[in-house]
């Protein structure tokens, strides 16, 4: 009766994800710290993800410290003050973020400085970039290191459930790098299920570009997830050079990513590849200290992604993609058959809503009706998208999106 199982997108959707790299209380790469417009571009962003419905991570970067000085010297941590940044400032931040991005981003650290490593006990700059120095770091050092970026924004009210690696953080390591941010995050968030942003695939064609899981242990239920940008920055790359931001200018850019008809652009190959759509940039390159070009890009693109793609896609976070990628490495099914009835039991390391399947038929039949864990899904008409809690055939292929428990039961009644 049952001929295949097989695990599917979402709700038979394709996941499209946001990352805002490199953002904190000011810009980490500016000499003299502009405050405000850190500020500005956080409550610019809340608008846009508030009207356009975009989930997505953003980097909160725990240090500051100056740059480009011969001697840098760290400027203060998020929960403990920042110099030349009043305390009421700082805590408005810190309010923003909680408030209006907390419900739609995963928040995470970048690592600590994002520019030269720190030394904990001294919390001095040592003479070398963070990326470097991890390098040629033991596991242990590593996950005290990232842990402390984990703690930091934890006092100031923020779980953050992944780790934005800056620039090639932990790339030379990243087996021990796996590890130890596991390790940080288990000791400081009793968080199992983790992940983190490192690689991008931006060429990569006729294939998907989704996360991959790294490391995996089901009988203990832990895992770490790489999200993979399959996007380039055109967001920068487009604007460079620009004097003005003409509409002609903006769309012409923003057609790298999705024209206005749907029908090309980086993110129409990963739509059409049945791949996650993951894209990057940075806070600076979108909101720089002489122009705001790549944030208009931003703002025509989710304009487009809104209107050509509706409802073929789903915004979501990547921890969201992490739990579901992980959850469909790991989780088991065994078939029972009877009479009239198919019985699905499924068990999983990791709960995960909306988990979609598809099963295959070996001969079309009717169904009367399908249960997960005793409640009733309902049919939808629709052979190409779900709703929560919800079912439909097409031939002999059966797509079902439930609630996925660590121990399951999907009941096919014919």
């Amino acid at each position: 009766m049952i001929s295949q199982i097989r695990p599917e997108l979402p709700k038979l959707r394709v996941p499209i994800c946001i990352l805002i790299d490199d953002w904190t209380v000011g810009d980490v790469w500016q000499e003299d710290k502009d405050f405000q417009r850190s500020w500005k571009f956080i409550n610019d962003l809340a608008d846009l993800v508030e009207r356009y419905g975009v989930r997505g991570k953003i980097s909160f970067v725990p240090y500051l410290s100056t740059y480009k000085s011969p001697d840098p010297y760290p400027l203060g941590r998020i929960d403990r003050g920042i110099k030349g940044l009043s305390p009421k400032r700082l805590e408005e931040f810190i309010r923003v973020v909680r408030e209006r991005l907390v419900p739609a981003f995963d928040i995470t650290p970048e690592v600590l400085t994002h520019t030269q490593a720190l030394d904990l006990k001294t919390e001095r700059l040592l003479p070398e970039s963070e990326w470097s120095w991890s390098n040629w770091q033991s596991e242990e050092v590593l996950a005290e290191y990232i842990a402390r970026g984990l703690e930091i924004l934890k006092a100031v009210g923020i779980v953050a459930n992944g780790v934005t690696s800056g620039c090639d953080f932990g790339r030379e390591v990243e087996g021990l790098y796996v590890r130890a941010m596991l390790s940080a995050q288990k000791e400081v968030n009793d968080v199992s299920l983790t992940w983190y942003f490192l690689h991008e695939e931006p060429e990569r064609r006729r294939w998907s570009v989704n996360p991959s899981v790294m490391y995996l242990d089901g009988e203990k239920g832990e895992a770490v997830v790489s999200i993979v940008s399959g996007c380039r920055e055109y967001f920068f790359f487009e604007s460079r050079g620009w004097d003005s931001a003409t509409p002609e200018r903006v769309s012409e850019a923003t057609d790298k990513y999705l024209t206005a008809d749907g029908r090309a652009g980086r993110m129409a190959e990963l739509l059409a590849d049945r791949s996650c759509i993951v894209f990057h940039s940075h806070f600076q390159r979108l909101y720089g200290p002489e122009d705001r070009y790549g944030f208009m890009i931003l703002e025509e693109l989710l304009r487009r992604i809104d209107r050509v793609f509706g409802d073929r896609v789903m915004w979501t976070t990547p921890s969201e993609l992490a739990r579901y990628w992980a959850t469909i490495k790991a989780y088991e099914v065994q078939v029972e058959q009877s009479e009239g009835r198919v019985t699905l039991r499924f068990s999983s390391p990791f709960a995960c809503p909306d988990f979609t399947v598809k099963v295959v038929l070996s001969e079309r039949l009717g169904i009367s009706r399908i249960t997960a864990d005793g409640g009733e899904l309902s049919e939808v008409t629709s052979d190409s998208i779900l709703v929560p809690n919800s079912w439909t055939q097409k031939d002999e292929e059966v797509f079902i999106c439930f609630d996925l428990r660590k121990e399951g039961r999907v009941e096919i009644e014919f």
